[in-house]
């Protein structure tokens, strides 16, 4: 029996972000942007998924684990309110995602906002807006997974 260790809720997604990876000491970019999707989220954490993981030589997930002052920025564009939020974060796991032919990556990356602060509140607040839609299209292909696992 595996016991849910989450620390808060997570909400299903399907919202197009792209990542950067900075050096957080100075803000030098120093890969990207990937295109990623962010499908599923808490106020500690979220899943992307993301269909490149190399850019040059730089590897979204290992390059950024080996030094402690590289971040990955999220940068979240929500075109109906004209708003755009860039969120640190740091990756904690990767996965082989496979869908038919179809073959991608799922990152796990921890927050580095405060799960009470502005920016997180600000973050859930935009994207409950066509959340459920979006939610519902990664719903499916989830049990779609299940069913051919």
């Amino acid at each position: 029996m595996i016991t849910e260790m989450r620390r808060s809720r997570r909400h299903n997604d399907f919202m197009p972000i792209t990542v950067n990876a900075v050096d957080g000491t100075n803000g030098k970019k120093l890969a990207g942007p990937f295109t990623a999707r962010i499908v599923d989220i808490s106020q500690h954490g979220c899943r992307l998924l993301i269909s490149q993981v190399l850019i040059d030589s730089y590897h979204i997930f290992y390059s950024t684990r080996e030094n402690d002052s590289t971040v990955l920025q999220l940068v979240i564009t929500f075109p109906d309110q004209n708003q755009q939020i860039t969120v640190p974060s740091r990756p904690i796991w990767l996965e082989r995602f496979q869908l038919n032919n179809v073959r991608s990556y799922t990152i796990g990356v921890e927050l580095l906002t405060s799960p009470e602060g502005e920016l997180v509140n600000k973050l859930q607040h935009y994207l409950k807006q066509g959340q459920r839609e979006r939610g519902s299209w990664w719903e499916d292909i989830e049990g779609q997974l299940k069913v051919t696992a």
